[in-house]
Order: structure tokens, then sequence, then C-alpha cells
């Protein structure tokens, strides 16, 4: 348990005694698989986890990370394969000011982002990102979520992933509001759909590039107002029901998605 009222020390974490920042639950109050619930409204500041577990805001409003982890993330995750983290709620910010990124997924196990605003990430060029996703094998879902005015982008994939995003939105962003990308030099399977989400006022609604192994599947998306809506360079996009103006080059199927 997290609270504003509360303090980090020994004994903390109960809802008469709780814990004042994310980091200090997870480095000394809650074992893996558990969960860490705030209280209040309020800033927890950044966190790095390294083992499986739920950090979970249920409509108390306002509450999330502020401040970087000493790698320069607002959250850094880094956990067994087989392990999974949920991000509930919060409120994941850069202040317009701070360098690096909101969320980065470094490991193979699964990520689960839900009801979050990732926003106003600046400085870092490239790596100014609401969601990095660079770990090998990770399985993520993106829902119900915002990924705003970020400098290098919303949504990065830059390694064999698979990923849903649904009920979300990637508005302002520098670069693309959702991007996949091989960075590694060698063959990289990425898997993604994006559901029932918007793509807006980026400089490219949905980017892929880096190889036949990049598969997108856009179902009733809309990609609008963007300066290219859609671009996939040597990567495969599917669309069912999506809304776009301006494309660039790749293969591009629009139909029924059987």
């Amino acid at each position: 348990m997290s609270a504003l009222r509360g303090a980090d020390n020994p004994g903390c974490g109960t809802i008469a005694s709780p814990c004042r920042t994310f980091q200090y639950v997870l480095d000394n109050v809650v074992a893996p698989s558990g969960s860490v619930l705030v209280y209040d409204p309020g800033a927890y500041g950044p966190m790095r986890i390294t083992f499986p577990v739920s950090v979970i805001n249920n409509g108390l409003g306002n509450a999330g990370t502020f401040g970087m982890t000493a790698a320069g993330f607002a959250v850094e995750i880094a956990l067994p394969a087989s392990g999974q983290v949920t991000l509930r709620g919060l409120i994941i910010d850069g202040a317009n000011a701070v360098g690096g990124a909101g969320i980065i997924m470094q490991a193979a196990g699964s990520l689960a982002v839900e009801k979050c605003d990732m926003s106003g990430f600046h400085g870092s060029g490239q790596k100014s990102i609401g969601l990095w996703v660079s770990g090998s094998g990770a399985n993520v879902t993106v829902s119900d979520s915002r990924f705003m005015n970020n400098e290098g982008g919303g949504v990065l994939i830059s390694n064999n992933a698979t990923v849903a995003i649904r009920r979300s939105a990637a508005i302002g962003n520098g670069l693309h509001g959702y991007s996949f990308i091989n960075t590694s030099g060698s063959p990289t399977t990425i898997s993604a759909t994006i559901e029932d989400s918007i793509a807006s006022q980026n400089t490219a609604g949905v980017y892929a590039s880096g190889g036949s192994g990049l598969r997108i599947t856009m179902v009733r998306v809309n990609a609008t107002s963007n300066v290219t809506d859609l671009n996939n360079v040597d990567a495969t996009m599917r669309s069912d029901g999506t809304t776009f103006y301006y494309r660039k080059t790749g293969a591009l199927y629009v139909g029924p998605l059987n």
C-alpha cells in the first residue's frame, strides 16, 4: 500500500501505515506476484520492477510515477520470461522537461498496461517514448490507455514480440503513434494487432519497418490527421475497417480478415 501520507520505513505497507513510494514497496514489502495498491492520488516516484507484480490504482484519481530511474525511465521492467507485470490506472508523466521514456519493457515476460496515460517525455530524441518494448520474446497487451505529446513517439516495439493494443489513443507524438521497428540487425518477428484505437496528429500514425517478419493487423483504427497515416517499409499491414488517407509504400491488405 502506498499513500501520500505514508512514510518509507520498516513496517509500512498497511492501510494504517502505508509506504510513500512505489520503489520502497517493491524493494521491501511486496512479494513476487503480489500487488502494490494506491491509497490516494499523488506522485509516487519512478520504479524498477524485477519480479512479477501488479501496480494498481482503481479509480482514486490521478496517481502515478514522476521522475526517472537511474537508467532514465519512469518505469523500468526487467523480469524472468515467465513473469507478468500489470500496470493499471497510472499517470506516467515526463513533465515536458525530463529526458528518458515512460515505460521500458526489457525482458521476455508479459506486460499488461491498462487505463494508463503516458505523456510529456522530451529531451532524448527517439528514446522519448511513452512505451518502449525492447526485450526479445515479450508479450504485451495495452488497453484503454493514452500516449500523448511524447517527442520520440507513443509506442515503440523494437524486438521479437507479440502485441495487442485495444481501445487506446496515440495523439500528438513527435515521431510515430504506434511503431514496430527491427533494430536488432537480424530477422525479427513482431505480430501486432491494433483494435478500436486512434492514431492522430503524429508524424506517422502507424509505422512498421524491418522485414517480412513484421505483421501488423489493424481493426477499426482511426489513423487520420497524421503527416503520414500509414507507413510500412518492408513490412506487411492488414486492415479491416481502418480509416486513413495518406500512406507510403509497403504491402497493405485491405478487407475482411479471416
